[in-house]
């Protein structure tokens, strides 16, 4: 979405931080509200750190989206999908077990969105 329509990206992941307080909360309650589709991953070792790991994936995530987005180059996100389910994927089930998930039968990169079911047919591009 945020690639199809530049101007929107802008306005919801750049200029809300100039949009006042309502706004920047209102942002980072939906980022919180991201960690929901963490909640079947692979438990940690240490439970506690659970929580602070998911908020450090998605800030990263959103970082990097940001970083995107105000130089411009919103129409290079969506090749962005397979480094960024790479990175969400690595610290609960590997390196390896990410790596093969993301060239998982064909050899090639596939695009997961991070709600969407693991039906392969689906999400193979």
């Amino acid at each position: 979405m945020l690639a199809g329509v530049p101007a929107f990206a802008v306005m919801a992941i750049v200029e809300i931080d100039g949009a006042g307080p309502a706004a920047r909360d209102a942002r980072d309650r939906t980022l919180d509200e991201v960690g929901r589709f963490f909640a079947e991953a692979p438990p940690l070792p240490d439970s506690r750190l659970s929580a602070e790991l998911i908020g450090a994936i998605v800030g990263g995530i959103y970082s990097t989206i940001r970083r995107y987005v105000a130089a411009g180059r919103t129409a290079d996100l969506p090749g962005l999908l397979p480094l960024l389910s790479y990175f969400m994927m690595v610290p609960f089930v590997g390196r390896e077990a990410a790596e093969a998930e993301l060239h998982a039968e064909t050899g090639t990169a596939r695009t997961i969105a991070p709600c969407a079911p693991l039906d392969r047919r689906s999400t193979e591009r």
